[in-house]
């Protein structure tokens, strides 16, 4: 509804300038709900970290990959979950507990300032 009013209101008076600007604040932080949500969630079952959660800054992305191995001869991918903070970059092993409940081992961790980064594809949902 949000995104739909915003199509059809001008901007030219300064009353629906100021009030595209409230629509606009309050689009973004309805979108970023469910992602903060989202990366709460998944930051509950890390375990073992060596660094408190205040420590790393704020979760920018989180998501689960695939590692290989480039020194064996079969190349078994091992599926790994991280966590880009805005200082570090965290890597975790997703484990099942005996009552089958998922979470997160911590593996090893870098600093995002020793980081070089090209480019970095956000996907979206």
């Amino acid at each position: 509804m949000i995104k739909s009013s915003q199509k059809f209101s001008t901007a030219s008076e300064s009353g629906y300038v100021a009030m595209l600007c409230v629509l606009q604040d309050g689009l973004e932080v309805m979108l970023n709900v469910p992602k903060k949500a989202n990366d709460a969630m998944h930051l509950s079952l890390l375990d073992g970290c060596d660094v408190t959660l205040d420590k790393l800054g704020e979760v920018i992305l989180q998501d689960t990959f695939h590692v290989w191995d480039p020194k064996q001869i079969i190349r078994k991918g091992r599926e790994r979950h991280i966590f880009l903070f805005e200082l570090y970059l965290l890597f975790s092993k997703e484990v099942k507990d005996s009552s089958g409940k998922a979470k997160y081992l911590y593996k090893n961790k870098l600093m995002v300032s020793i980081l070089q980064m090209a480019h970095l594809c956000v996907r979206c949902c």
